[in-house]
């Protein structure tokens, strides 16, 4: 079977770690389980940091 490479938007990503039920998580799964390899670069690496560990208030977490 051929790998399939695909990047994994920011948004998915959150949505995945937010609902681990949603079909984002669905998306992340199939990195853990199948042949699906993850195209990023040093921008995207950037954007997810930021993302991630943005400060938030009591009423805007992520976790």
């Amino acid at each position: 079977m051929t790998d399939i490479i695909v990047v994994l938007d920011t948004n998915i990503l959150v949505s995945a770690l937010l609902s681990p039920l949603g079909n984002p998580a669905k998306i992340y799964r199939m990195f853990l389980t199948e042949n699906l390899k993850v195209a990023y670069s040093s921008e995207i690496i950037s954007e997810y940091k930021d993302v991630l560990f943005r400060p938030r208030s009591p009423t805007n977490r992520l976790f």
